[in-house]
């Protein structure tokens, strides 16, 4: 599984989370982790994963528009209902 973020700065305008396996049913969500799992606080609702085919490369994607301001060194990760794995990115200056 991998997040990547688009913006400039603090500001993010989107984040994609893809998925190397298309399972049925996958769904993935963004949470602002803050150092445990009692501070974590959901940016994105869970949203269905769409299948996609790249050549000879098949994945599963989600998409969110954030288009908002975070503070200098906050944590987004990403989970996923049926795929290992936590990855998360820094937004930093």
């Amino acid at each position: 599984m991998t997040i990547s973020v688009k913006g400039k700065g603090l500001h993010v305008d989107s984040i994609t989370v893809t998925s190397s396996k298309q399972r049925n049913g996958e769904a993935f969500r963004i949470y602002r982790h803050a150092g445990s799992a009692a501070t974590q606080s959901n940016v994105t609702k869970w949203k269905t994963a769409k299948f996609v085919n790249a050549g000879m490369t098949k994945f599963s994607m989600a998409s969110w528009k954030v288009n908002r301001n975070f503070p200098h060194g906050t944590w987004l990760c990403a989970s996923s209902k049926k795929s290992s794995g936590n990855p998360c990115i820094k937004v930093h200056r």
